[in-house]
């Protein structure tokens, strides 16, 4: 193989990782603008939409998953070279990635704080019945069971 021959492998496997990496950004793009919509829905405890935005995170990350091998041989016939372009894809790649990292952080320190004053608004909502039951007392209700009345006790 003669140096022209090495260096058109070279070029080609390039050209292979920026396109993988080009594909990559592009798919960390549609990840984080679900992420923060997902952050949105959440700030606007709109808990309905919530399935929707993780269905397709899911279906991006999957996307993800799937195009990692390939990528990662890409990187290894392109190894040693110092491609301007490639070390551009990587760092924006690497910066979506820890916004998307951040902002699911944030998303689950919110969801766990609506779930707990959720939790909290229900105890008040259960001790006040407790209150109002033990306030007015037992009431007393009558049903049939086996065709004799009986005398229940709530």
């Amino acid at each position: 193989m003669s140096a022209a021959d090495g260096s058109n492998v070279t070029e080609q496997a390039l050209g292979r990782i920026i396109g993988r990496l080009q594909a990559r950004v592009a798919l960390l793009g549609e990840l984080e603008a679900l992420t923060r919509r997902r952050g949105d829905a959440i700030a606007k405890e709109r808990f309905d939409a919530l399935g929707r935005l993780d269905d397709a995170r899911d279906a991006v990350i999957g996307r993800l998953v799937a195009t990692s091998q390939d990528l990662e041989a890409a990187a290894r016939d392109a190894a040693g070279s110092a491609s301007p372009e490639a070390i551009r894809l990587v760092v924006e790649a690497t910066e979506l990635l820890a916004r998307i990292e951040e902002a699911d952080r944030r998303d689950e320190v919110a969801l766990r704080a609506t779930s707990e004053r959720h939790r909290q608004e229900i105890e008040r909502v259960s001790v006040a019945d407790r209150a109002s039951r033990a306030y007015h007392g037992p009431s007393r209700t009558s049903s049939l069971s086996s065709g004799y009345r009986t005398e229940h006790t709530a």
